[in-house]
């Protein structure tokens, strides 16, 4: 993100977003990434939306064991994030699932596009 500063434009990291990493199902990742791509956004940005989306309607989910499991590392919404953990120990599953369950639920109108993350505040 940038900021002007005494009328300068200056980059600042956006204390909002945190690193997180885990491990889901390639077939799914390939699917945010088809997305991402065919919406010109990021993968993380499709993810978002659709775990989003997924604790707005509170779906119920099932565990879920998919044995095509990759390691996948993004940056996030910090807040999201908190309110993920939360609903999987509610659900009874793993972050993961919910990650995984979410790509049923992204709407790509509500998309954050690739220039989001060079944005200008003030």
């Amino acid at each position: 993100m940038w900021k002007v500063v005494k009328g300068k434009l200056v980059h600042v990291k956006d204390e909002s977003r945190v690193e997180f990493r885990t491990r889901i199902s390639s077939k799914i990742l390939k699917e945010f990434k088809r997305i991402a791509e065919e919406n010109d956004s990021y993968t993380n940005y499709v993810i978002e939306n659709g775990i989003f989306n997924l604790l707005k309607q509170k779906a119920p989910l099932k565990k879920t064991k998919y044995k095509d499991r990759v390691r996948y590392m993004g940056v996030y919404d910090k807040e999201l994030l908190e309110e993920l953990q939360t609903y999987a120990e509610e659900q009874g599953v793993f972050r993961n699932t919910v990650i995984e369950h979410s790509i049923h639920f992204v709407n790509v109108n509500e998309l954050k596009r690739k220039g989001h993350k060079n944005r200008q505040e003030e």
